[in-house]
């Protein structure tokens, strides 16, 4: 590679500090490159940047608020969002995020929380070789071969990797095609930024299923980081899942961070309309703010407390969800309905055993976007206590979640729960 292929000054000898704030800072100038490649649109209301495009979703990425304006600004923008009637947002965050609190204002504002990512970094100095692939894989940088209808191609509409993207800014976006044959078989792309916290961010790593488990994946994360390297980068970062963390630990990446993610994932924010009071009750419950809970709630109804925002929850569950206990032990003061699940995850459990002890017939209730029952609750959280609670109860084995249409043992079977299968297959013999 000629030195007029090489970029600018990039991020050297860093920290793991300054590796999350460059994996940030990539993240961000990608979301914002996507949305003016696609003719969408890009705010900045201080430290807060966020963009939306008609049909490519809606992007906020690490914000730096301006300490107490985080509500209004983040009303703000809500209400640009409710005008371009955005159908997909996400929103992304380090860990821990800045402020602290910052989940208690998006769940008040119909934010749903979302997948933890994990912060890998390679330096492509040190990759580590001798991995098995197949002998026809032939890996090339390819910004122009259309994937979309690729049947079966992980992240095959690009995500942020548009079309658009990648014609307009080709020297800082480049797709990898992985082919056997001709046939194209997996992909990655990085985004390259420069500066102090210039990095080469790797995303879209994925193998159609059918050529999974030959070593497809490493060979195109090692081709694209060598790539990277010859450009003059010394990092290459990505963000994984705990699943796939180990993958690319086999590769020589290192975890460096977490990072937090809410999202918005339908119109529900647009078709059902909140108070400001409720808004920012739900909002001072996830903070435990007790004298903001009192000022909000004169502006309520009863009704109000046990009304669902629009990601689904109550503020009784805004509550459990932060571990609350004082501000859940308020609403139930004024009348809030605290059901066997709020309870629970309050760390109240023998609460939970009086009620549904008290009150028989709510065992069967359903819970959560999925509709499923604490048995379905227990078997995804692997939880034998509460499955033991739900069982000695009474439980209604039969019953199905709305999702997949499947009992509780069904969820236990599926996700390989076996002693909670055990216990349930027990309890019906």
């Amino acid at each position: 590679m000629s030195n007029s292929d090489k970029q600018g000054e990039a991020l050297r000898q860093a920290t793991d500090e300054q590796l999350e704030q460059a994996v940030a800072a990539n993240h961000q100038q990608l979301f914002v490159s996507n949305a003016t490649a696609l003719g969408g649109t890009v705010y900045r209301d201080q430290g807060l940047v966020y963009t939306h495009t008609a049909n490519n979703g809606a992007e906020v990425a690490f914000p730096k608020f301006n300490g107490a304006e985080i509500g209004v600004q983040l009303d703000r923008m809500m209400q640009h969002y409710r005008h371009l009637e955005a159908g997909h947002i996400g929103f992304w965050s380090l860990y821990p995020a800045q402020p602290p609190d910052l989940g208690a204002y998006l769940l008040a504002r119909g934010f749903q929380p979302g997948w933890w990512p994990y912060w890998m970094v390679l330096e492509p100095s040190t990759l580590r070789e001798g991995f098995n692939t197949p002998g026809a894989l032939a890996i090339t940088p390819d910004n122009d071969t259309a994937i979309v209808s690729i049947a079966g191609l992980p992240y095959g509409d690009g995500g942020a990797f548009t079309p658009a993207l990648l014609g307009v800014y080709p020297v800082q976006a480049q797709r990898f095609l992985a082919r056997i044959n001709g046939q194209v078989v997996g992909q990655t792309c990085l985004f390259f930024t420069e500066g102090l916290l210039g990095i080469a961010g790797m995303y879209n790593v994925g193998v159609l299923p059918t050529h999974q488990r030959q070593g497809i994946g490493k060979a195109l994360v090692i081709a694209a980081s060598q790539f990277a390297f010859a450009k003059g980068y010394r990092y290459v970062m990505l963000n994984a899942n705990h699943i796939g963390r180990r993958t690319y630990e086999q590769v020589g990446f290192r975890f460096v961070g977490m990072g937090r993610t809410w999202w918005i994932v339908n119109k529900n924010y647009l078709r059902q309309t909140v108070s400001p009071g409720l808004t920012a009750l739900a909002e001072a419950t996830g903070r435990g703010a007790i004298a903001a809970m009192e000022k909000a709630y004169d502006a309520l109804t009863k009704e109000e407390l046990d009304q669902a925002l629009p990601n689904g929850m109550t503020v009784m569950q805004v509550a459990a969800y932060f571990k609350q206990q004082a501000a859940a032990q308020w609403l139930i003061d004024r009348q809030a309905t605290c059901s066997p699940l709020d309870a629970w995850d309050l760390g109240w459990h023998q609460q939970a055993a009086d009620i549904l002890r008290q009150q028989p017939g709510i065992v069967n209730r359903t819970y959560l976007d999925y509709r499923g029952t604490l048995l379905h609750v227990a078997a995804d959280r692997n939880d034998m206590a509460l499955a033991r609670l739900a069982l000695d109860a009474g439980i209604d084995l039969q019953i199905l979640d709305a999702q997949y249409q499947a009992t509780g043992l069904g969820w236990a079977q599926h996700l390989g729960r076996f002693a909670l299968i055990t216990l349930i297959k027990e309890k019906m013999s």
